[in-house]
């Protein structure tokens, strides 16, 4: 046996061992960070250039874009066509793969690199003919317009070539290898701006789906269901002949196909703002506040920019391919386009000739249909032939919708023109009268749009393509052979609705309230009202207290209130206060409830309460009049607001219920939540835990920026959340979740938010996020959440000593020789 070793040895072996597992562990970390280190370098030299010069083709004069602190580029330029060259170029260095794939959605071109997934889209696309009709748009536009797009382009295929040199890597998350990216057109922009717009407006979805409705209550019960007709307008009447199979939720999901492609779930999809008279504010002049309403996505569905350059200067939010400022102000005013639901596409029921189904009947004879092939590329897979038919109506959709069950025709006002002239001029206006003027030539998407100017003035106007019917639609197929449903020409700006300040009304509000009465029909979606109203209120009582200042109008737009919320509760307590045999459970959410003014704020019980009682207690209402398939069809149409629904039929059940609508019958109210109110205890224990203190609305709700497409972000998941969440549907502050399904989720939320002073028009208020580079591990890719979610706007300069009151990073532009 050994002697054990002695203690002053054993001491030496132990520090030998400690000092080389020291050593070990410094390579080890060294390696790490080296590693660490190479990885951000490989990032690093992937994220464009912002500073330094570079030259590159197409300015005709030197031109400056300097970034602030926030990565918002400011461009400087000799010209407004080099400011337009400018902005392409930023905007190509920032979201280069958005600006890409949303050219490949538009051009029906998604499947050459995603596959399968894409065919759906991309067959829409190609039957609705956006990039031909994108062409003739191009060709119809104002000269300046046609100046504005040809340098945006310019700037995009300024900043691929320096791509090209390989002295810039490529960006990481492209969706397609360098090399087979073809050159930006002018029609590029136009095709991505149509097909946003018809995503906004497509009503297919609702109109296949309410026939159904129709078809099982009837046409007078149906009524309930429906969006509020125009006046004097009779109850909907399905067709007479026979409707497409019946639908459920995953039907809904394909038929609303663009919409799903552009990622543009949710019923509060849009915008929201209001203005308040200067002799009513703290400094003698209008303020405006704006929230763009979008799905949390990276990178961020808007781009903010501020261009100089000749007679331009214009800064806020534009859309990302586009050359155009949906929100934003110049020296003399500002303004916000707040998209408004309209009817712009009617589905029409043609008739084919029974022994030769390549003639329909266009009212006076029989006439070929006109047909054209579109071969669509797939990756991984084989190509497909698309065999698009049109009538002078339109495309037939029944190819891509089995649904439809016949042959419809799509008839859509932006298939007989469109730009973005009203667009474009909106940035050159000067005053009111200018800008209205400008937005008559403004075609797509419907829109609300607000104005304040330098001297005073104020208005809301409704503006786009609204087509003049004799009898609107009633969100039902209608016959080709009814003249009655013609488009004869479109409503003049004056008979669209419009309201200006006065001292009667010394604000106004554009949300989702239906609008004023017009002269001709406009036919809406689904309007509550509920935002509108909740606005109403906090404007009066704001005005009756105090001059507001922006700071006000900041506060404003946190608003978490909901006047449904608060409608709905007080249904709730008259239909179950006193019922018998409702457990403790039930009781002690009723008791909650009770006490509770309407506001989901983050650290609030009873919203989350009663969130999950409505999610609950809808279904249970309609399944018994729809069936269980149909309902559910219903509940995931895009644009329903389902809680005023339930508002409505809880009101009216606790006043006795209606007949004509069996929803609202008390007895079934009564039922539905007795059994709500049981489920929405466990699903809150199981989901939460069994501690009441736990049952907040923001440990329930919360928002997550997911990638916009296949590959769009390969960095730190934890960077896009899930942060929580106030707010809801009917909120000023809206967070909007879906209305079928487990998860309570942000779908909708305000991603872009602008407040400005009339008063002093060289800066305004913005809130954004998640930031504005697309970029993984960008500095500028996610430093907009925080402030976003915290309700603390940045500043939007257009004043240089102000920008430049801080970091900024200067890249100058040389003309290449």
């Amino acid at each position: 046996m050994s002697e054990p070793a002695p203690s002053g040895s054993g001491r030496a072996i132990s520090t030998r061992v400690l000092f080389a597992g020291l050593i070990a562990g410094v390579a080890l970390s060294l390696g790490v960070l080296a590693f660490v280190r190479e990885d951000q370098r490989e990032r690093d030299s992937a994220y464009p250039p912002v500073d330094g010069t570079l030259a590159v083709a197409g300015p005709q004069a030197e031109l400056r874009i300097v970034r602030d602190r926030r990565g918002v580029p400011h461009v400087r330029a000799a010209s407004e066509r080099d400011a337009w060259f400018g902005l392409g170029f930023a905007q190509a260095q920032d979201r280069l793969g958005q600006l890409l794939w949303l050219r490949r959605l538009a051009l029906g071109r998604s499947a050459e690199v995603v596959g399968e997934s894409g065919i759906a889209s991309d067959s829409l696309a190609r039957t609705l003919g956006l990039a031909r009709l994108a062409e003739r748009d191009l060709a119809r536009a104002r000269p300046e317009s046609r100046r504005a797009l040809d340098a945006f382009a310019a700037g995009v295929n300024a900043w691929l070539a320096q791509l090209r040199t390989g002295a810039t890597a490529p960006p990481l998350g492209l969706a397609e290898p360098l090399r087979g990216i073809e050159p930006w057109t002018p029609r590029d922009s136009l095709a991505i701006a149509k097909h946003q717009a018809f995503a906004l407006a497509d009503p297919i979805a609702e109109i296949l789906v309410l026939e159904q409705v129709v078809r099982a209550l009837g046409a007078g019960s149906a009524r309930g269901l429906f969006p509020a007709a125009p006046a004097n307008e009779p109850a909907p009447i399905a067709t007479p002949t026979s409707a497409g199979a019946a639908l459920d939720p995953a039907a809904v999901s394909r038929l609303a196909v663009a919409r799903k492609a552009l990622g543009l779930a949710g019923a509060s999809i849009g915008s929201a703002g209001w203005i308040v008279g200067g002799d009513r504010t703290r400094r003698g002049r209008a303020l405006l506040a704006a929230d763009l309403h979008f799905p949390p996505t990276l990178p961020a569905r808007t781009y903010e920019a501020h261009l100089r350059g000749g007679g331009l200067e214009v800064a806020g939010a534009t859309l990302p391919g586009i050359p155009g400022f949906w929100v934003g102000f110049n020296p003399e005013l500002a303004w916000a386009l707040v998209h408004t639901p309209a009817v712009v596409v009617d589905l029409v029921e043609e008739t084919l000739y029974a022994e030769d189904p390549s003639r329909y009947f266009d009212g006076g004879k029989w006439r070929a249909l006109a047909v054209r092939e579109e071969r669509i590329a797939v990756a991984g897979g084989s190509e497909v032939v698309l065999r698009v038919r049109e009538t002078s109506r339109g495309p037939l959709i029944d190819g891509l919708f089995p649904e439809a069950g016949r042959p419809l025709a799509l008839r859509w006002t932006g298939s007989l023109g469109g730009g973005i002239d009203g667009l474009l001029g909106l940035a050159r206006a000067h005053d009111a009268a200018g800008a209205r003027e400008a937005l008559r030539a403004h075609v797509e998407p419907v829109a609300s749009a607000l104005l304040v100017d330098a001297g005073g003035a104020g208005w809301v106007q409704l503006v786009g393509a609204l087509p003049r019917r004799l009898m609107a639609t009633g969100l039902q197929p209608v016959p080709a052979s009814n003249a009655a449903y013609e488009w004869s020409s479109r409503l003049t700006l004056e008979e669209l609705p419009h309201e200006t300040l006065s001292a009667d009304r010394p604000w106004l509000v554009a949300a989702d309230a239906p609008l004023t009465a017009s002269a001709g029909r406009v036919e809406l979606l689904w309007r509550p009202g509920a935002r509108a109203a909740q606005l109403e209120q906090r404007l009066r009582e704001t005005l009756a207290r105090e001059r507001p200042d922006l700071a006000q109008l900041v506060a404003l737009q946190a608003d978490t209130g909901s006047q449904i919320a608060r409608s709905t509760v007080a249904a709730v307590l008259a239909l179950m206060d006193g019922q018998p045999g409702l457990g403790r459970a039930e009781r002690e959410l009723l008791e909650l409830l009770r006490g509770w003014d309407g506001a989901s704020r983050e650290d609030e019980r009873a919203a989350a309460a009663y969130h999950v009682l409505c999610a609950r207690t809808l279904p249970q209402l309609l399944q018994p009049a729809l069936g269980e398939r149909l309902a559910g069809a219903y509940l995931a149409l895009p644009r329903l607001s389902a809680s005023a629904l339930l508002s409505d039929a809880l009101t009216r059940a606790a006043a006795g219920g209606d007949a004509q609508a069996p929803w609202t019958a008390p007895a079934l109210a009564r039922g539905a939540l007795a059994r709500a109110l049981r489920e929405t205890s466990l699903f809150l224990a199981a989901r939460l835990g069994a501690s009441r203190d736990k049952w907040t609305w923001g440990s329930l709700h919360s928002v997550r920026f997911a990638p916009l497409w296949p590959g769009a972000w390969a960095g730190d998941d934890a960077a896009l959340g899930p942060f929580s969440l106030g707010g809801d549907a009917d909120a000023i502050a809206v967070s909007e979740y879906a209305a079928l399904g487990e998860s309570f989720d942000a779908v909708v939320v305000p991603g872009y938010r602008l407040l400005v002073d009339a008063g002093n028009l060289d800066q305004a208020l913005t809130a954004f996020a998640p930031g504005e580079s697309e970029h993984a591990g960008h500095p500028h890719a996610t430093d907009g959440i925080e402030r976003w979610r915290l309700g603390k706007p940045s500043l939007l300069s257009t004043s240089d000593p102000v920008i430049e009151d801080g970091p900024v990073r200067t890249l100058l532009l040389e003309p290449a020789h």
